[in-house]
């Protein structure tokens, strides 16, 4: 009996050798976790290089591929008119209105225009002339060729030494092209290093895109960005519905408040303008045609600027465009009051008369 217990009893290992099999699983774990996690952030560089692209850069990158739908449907190459700019653009440029417009004016004799007219807004929030550099070049990249560019020009972005946007380009949202671009306007000596850091580590740097993209409603306020995926028309432009006076008014003096102080002594800065250079330079490098507007403002919020600084800013503005052969309209005084909800962004009656006068004035001119 003795000996049949002693058969059937299974021999316990030595302690080095329970020791060595804990740290070859160790080893394999530790092994694999590596593995996994290379294969994950590969994957996600993989995918935010192909597919899923919003995932850098959602602001850009929904309104980017919209456009390039709406191309792909259209049976001929359209002429292709875009406009860039701030929150005031995606406000104010209704582009199907100005398609609309291009489309029932005479071209020549009585003619209808010779071609489709696809008009789009890519207007983001905060957008000043670095953002429109940057943007124009993000589609020429992608060969999204517009026939006119229309550039807003609002002042108050141009406001002070350092880029009002420069803010909108963390490493997260850059790519190799973006920051030679961007790299001559970012004084941040790590910038570099954050680079890397975010080509390395996707999953971490991407985060807020991908949970912006996938679970939305995981984030707190402060951490959502604008991704346009409702808000907008097919054409990208958001309207504001009109609100009534007194909302207006109080709007307003919630708006002139922020403002007041920041704009009694206006200034222009000299990185605000080479961005501007250097955007104007490309349209004229890539003979793409174009126009600079002069955004509409409430009475009350042009009277904040000073009249004299507003004069040497335009005075600027207007020779750099005839240095590179852009006509720079003013469109300063297009709106009355009750066509704005805050004295800077146009609700949908101020957007309806601004898009079909700059389709008539100032595009179908240059369209002809």
């Amino acid at each position: 009996m003795v000996a049949a217990e002693s058969k059937l009893a299974v021999p316990m290992p030595e302690p080095h050798s329970r020791k060595r099999l804990l740290h070859r699983h160790a080893r394999t774990s530790l092994l694999s976790a590596c593995v996994a996690l290379i294969v994950i952030q590969g994957t996600l560089r993989a995918l935010i290089a192909g597919p899923m692209p919003e995932w850098r850069d959602p602001t850009f990158e929904i309104k980017a591929r919209r456009l390039e739908a709406i191309l792909k449907e259209a049976k001929a190459p359209p002429y292709l008119i875009v406009m860039a700019g701030s929150s005031v653009t995606c406000n104010l440029f209704q582009a199907k209105l100005v398609e609309e417009t291009l489309a029932s004016c005479p071209h020549r004799a009585g003619d209808a225009f010779p071609r489709q007219v696809v008009a789009f807004n890519m207007g983001n929030h905060g957008s000043g002339p670095l953002t429109q550099l940057v943007y124009l070049k993000r589609l020429l990249e992608r060969n999204v060729r517009p026939d006119h560019v229309v550039l807003e020009l609002s002042p108050h972005l141009f406001n002070g030494k350092d880029l009002v946007d420069i803010k909108r380009f963390p490493a997260a949202y850059l790519s190799d092209r973006d920051w030679e671009t961007i790299k001559q306007f970012n004084p941040d000596a790590e910038m570099q290093q954050h680079l890397w850091q975010s080509a390395l580590f996707p999953a971490y740097a991407h985060r807020l895109g991908i949970l912006n993209s996938v679970g939305r409603f995981l984030l707190p306020s402060k951490d959502k960005v604008q991704v346009w995926d409702s808000g907008v028309d097919e054409r990208g432009w958001g309207e504001l519905k009109p609100v009534e006076s007194e909302r207006i008014q109080a709007n307003a003096r919630l708006v002139l408040k922020e403002y007041e102080s920041v704009l009694r002594d206006f200034q222009p800065g000299p990185a605000s303008l080479e961005a501007f250079r250097q955007l104007l330079e490309l349209v004229h490098k890539e003979r793409i045609a174009a126009s600079v507007v002069l955004a509409p403002q409430d009475a009350a919020f042009r009277s904040l600027y000073s009249p004299q600084s507003l004069k040497a800013f335009k005075g600027i503005v207007g020779e750099l465009c005839r240095q590179y052969e852009v006509p720079f309209v003013s469109a300063f005084d297009w709106l009355e009051q009750e066509m704005f909800n805050d004295c800077v962004h146009p609700n949908s009656r101020g957007a309806a008369v601004f898009s079909r006068r700059l389709a008539s004035e100032v595009l179908m001119p240059v369209c002809r």
